[in-house]
């Protein structure tokens, strides 16, 4: 979860997203959780629509000048001259002297490694820790327990993202009801989660939804022991 200055109010309004995530019981009586009911047939056409949930219900928590803050709903923006560009769910940058993109809907962990400064920019070299790396199709074919996935698909990536020029302004992080914060603020490292998620949560009743960001806990994944997300479920 990632949180700004409280005093920087937004008027940025973001939908809630929420899906009626499904689940199934381990010996224990705990739940995996899990975006698809056991109805569900499972495609990449199917997974790609919970990807698309998941991209945009990202949140992240990080820490600075001492405090930790936090935001929902996290997207990215450029701003110049206090008018903001269209928001996006990408985080594209270079790598290797080549153009790279890593989805919202993959990123587990971010940070700042460090800054470069010019006379016509400012740019961040970016450590990703992506998890899953994968694609709908992939998941799909393959049906990957969830250790192979972490071992399969697991990505360390650094990437050259530009977060100020002279054309477009400053890059910035937005959420759900807070105001546009430059990129390059965020010195101390950047952790996302998926909205709604902790692993082995208690829950006093049925739960419902939050699971819209675990896109790719197909059921060759959430029956795998190793697999984390689990909440008690206590009826009644």
């Amino acid at each position: 979860m990632l949180k700004l200055d409280s005093r920087l109010l937004l008027g940025v309004t973001m939908l809630s997203l929420s899906v009626t995530a499904g689940y199934s019981f381990d010996g224990g009586g705990r739940s995996e959780i899990s975006p698809y009911s056991s109805k569900d047939l499972i495609t990449a056409e199917r997974v790609n629509r919970q990807k698309d949930l998941a991209r945009t219900s990202m949140t992240a928590t990080y820490e600075l000048n001492g405090a930790k803050e936090n935001i929902g709903e996290v997207g990215l923006t450029w701003t110049k001259a206090g008018v903001s560009g269209e928001t996006g769910y990408q985080l594209k940058g270079v790598m290797n002297g080549r153009s790279r993109v890593v989805d919202f809907s993959e990123i587990q962990e971010l940070s700042i490694v460090k800054t470069e400064t010019t006379s016509s920019k400012v740019r961040v070299l970016i450590k990703v820790i992506a998890f899953p790396n994968v694609s709908a199709e992939q998941l799909v074919n393959e049906r990957p327990t969830y250790s192979e996935l972490k071992q399969k698909y697991s990505r360390t990536l650094e990437l050259w993202v530009d977060v100020k020029t002279k054309a477009s302004g400053d890059f910035c992080f937005v959420g759900k009801q807070v105001a546009p914060r430059p990129l390059e603020d965020f010195k101390n490292a950047v952790q996302f989660e998926y909205s709604g998620l902790s692993k082995d949560d208690s829950h006093s009743g049925m739960w419902k939804g939050g699971g819209e960001g675990i896109w790719w806990a197909i059921p060759s994944v959430i029956r795998d022991p190793n697999y984390p997300y689990r909440r008690p479920i206590k009826l009644g």
